[in-house]
């Protein structure tokens, strides 16, 4: 349901960041980057739907929301930083080196942890009968 979903879209972040990484070629690193972006994007409305269904209280969600635009604004940061870079032709064209594989600086990024703040299960939806698939 949307918890699982929730996880999955926190373990994203991680993992585009990580597969961007390993590309070891600056363009796909920067579009690995902006999925990671995407999937906290992703977290953060998933995280609207949690607290509208009442899965979650409104400290966890302030909490999530937090942390996942924290994240977001980071990877914003690193994509910045890692974008071509540019230099003028004699004829004034601006030329970009999107080659430059230089990714060193960005095994020390670090980006905050998401997935304690997902509640383990989730309440069922007032009126639902649903305690019995919940476990424990």
């Amino acid at each position: 349901g949307l918890r699982d979903q929730m996880r999955r879209s926190a373990v994203s972040i991680m993992s585009n960041i990580a597969e961007g990484f390993e590309s070891r070629t600056r363009p796909l690193f920067i579009d690995y980057l902006g999925r990671a972006k995407g999937s906290a994007g992703e977290l953060r409305a998933q995280a609207y739907v949690a607290l509208d269904a009442g899965y979650v209280d409104v400290a966890i969600f302030e909490a999530l929301c937090s942390q996942a635009i924290k994240c977001s604004r980071q990877l914003s940061n690193l994509m910045w930083s890692r974008r071509p870079a540019a230099s003028v032709s004699e004829d004034g064209d601006v030329i970009y080196d999107i080659y430059q594989t230089d990714l060193r600086d960005a095994q020390n990024v670090a980006l905050p942890r998401l997935t304690h703040l997902i509640p383990p299960y989730p309440p069922y939806p007032p009126g639902t009968n649903n305690d019995k698939k919940r476990k424990t």
